[in-house]
C-alpha cells in the first residue's frame, strides 16, 4: 500500500476536518488549504505533492483557476475535483478543465478511495 501526500483544498473548516478523518489512513502527509491561492502557495513549496482534492468553489481564487495554474507546473499531478453541485455535467465540464477526475460532496468514503484507487494503489 502506498501512503499519499495530499493537499486538500476546501474552503469549509468542516469539511477539511471531515477529509483528514477519511484519509488519514492512506497519507503520510496532508496538508490543507483554504483557497485557491493557497492551494499554490503550498504546491510551490511541496512539489513532492501526490494528490490534490481541489474544491471548484472557493473564495480568492475558484478550483478551476488553481488547477490550471498548477497545471503549468506540473501536468501529471493527480486533481480530483470536489463539488457540492453533483450534475453530471460539472464532473464533465471538471476533466474538461484540467481535472483527473470528478467526487461529488457530500463526499463519502468509499466513492472518494474509489476514486483515488484508480490512480493509486491504496
Amino acid at each position: 500500500m502506498t501512503k499519499l501526500k495530499i493537499l486538500v483544498a476546501e474552503d469549509d473548516a468542516i469539511n477539511r476536518k471531515l477529509f483528514s478523518y477519511i484519509l488519514k489512513d492512506i497519507s503520510r502527509d496532508l496538508l490543507m488549504a483554504s483557497n485557491g491561492v493557497e492551494a499554490i502557495n503550498i504546491y510551490k513549496e511541496h512539489k513532492d505533492i501526490d494528490l490534490i482534492l481541489m474544491d471548484i468553489r472557493m473564495p480568492e481564487m475558484d478550483g478551476y483557476e488553481a488547477t490550471h495554474r498548477i497545471r503549468q507546473m506540473n501536468k501529471d499531478i493527480k486533481i480530483l475535483a470536489l463539488s457540492a453541485f453533483s450534475l453530471s455535467s460539472e464532473g464533465g465540464k471538471a476533466v474538461r478543465n484540467g481535472f483527473d477526475d470528478y467526487v461529488a460532496k457530500p463526499v463519502f468514503k468509499d466513492v472518494l478511495m474509489k476514486t483515488i484507487a484508480k490512480y493509486f494503489e491504496i
